[in-house]
């Protein structure tokens, strides 16, 4: 590990954008070496003044979540933002939208979010963001309830990669068992309890690292 700490510190020192990213989760995660934050948020913030994006929403997330940080959420607000002008168009919308579904760094608005949502494209976010969106209609929280365009949402949710996105396979199980909004359907809901299961022990899995700190918890809160 000390020989690609070194590695990685001497491309990065060369400008190297990829290394700078590794070096930081490698301190971020702490994965066989001490867990430092500051060294993690110095290289993202290194790549972040260069204009790298994933240096600018690496540090955004440990910054609004305080970690390696006094903890800033409106200035990670706005790493999002530049990081979404700069062309990132699959984490940094996520994370705007999850910054105003929950009020983080700017005031509380679902209609705002649900925008954020529907902007994020060609990536794994995908799916979590149109359940975040579609659950926000569903239940009705910030925006006029309206349970079939949730489910609108949730169909378009699950044409995209479900890496990440048990959550949604959870409430449609909950939905199909309860019958709220779709016919009860027992085998159905078994279906998707199974598939949940599968996804979350996939996600989990051997090589699979943990997910950004503020994706878990809007992926938790269902």
């Amino acid at each position: 590990m000390e020989a690609a700490v070194e590695w990685f510190t001497r491309a990065a020192n060369n400008g190297h954008r990829k290394a700078m990213v590794e070096l930081g989760l490698l301190f971020n995660n702490g994965h066989r070496l001490p867990q430092d934050y500051d060294r993690a948020n110095y290289w993202w913030r290194r790549l972040a003044e260069a204009g790298g994006t994933d240096g600018m929403v690496l540090l955004g997330m440990n910054i609004q979540s305080g970690y390696g940080t006094s903890g800033d959420p409106a200035e990670a607000v706005k790493l999002y933002r530049t990081a979404y002008d700069a062309g990132d168009t699959g984490r940094a919308p996520y994370l705007l939208g999850v910054s105003y579904e929950f009020g983080r760094g700017v005031p509380k608005n679902a209609r705002e979010a649900i925008g954020w949502y529907d902007r994020v494209r060609g990536t794994v976010d995908v799916c979590p963001a149109l359940f975040r969106a579609g659950r926000l209609y569903e239940t009705g929280d910030g925006v006029g309830k309206d349970v079939e365009r949730g489910l609108e949402y949730y169909e378009r949710a699950q044409r995209g990669d479900s890496y990440q996105c048990w959550s949604l396979y959870d409430r449609l199980a909950i939905l199909y068992h309860q019958g709220k909004g779709v016919p009860q359907d027992p085998a159905k809901a078994h279906e998707y309890r199974r598939k949940a299961a599968r996804t979350k022990s996939s996600y989990s899995g051997p090589g699979r690292q943990e997910a950004p700190y503020i994706t878990v918890l809007a992926l938790d809160q269902h």
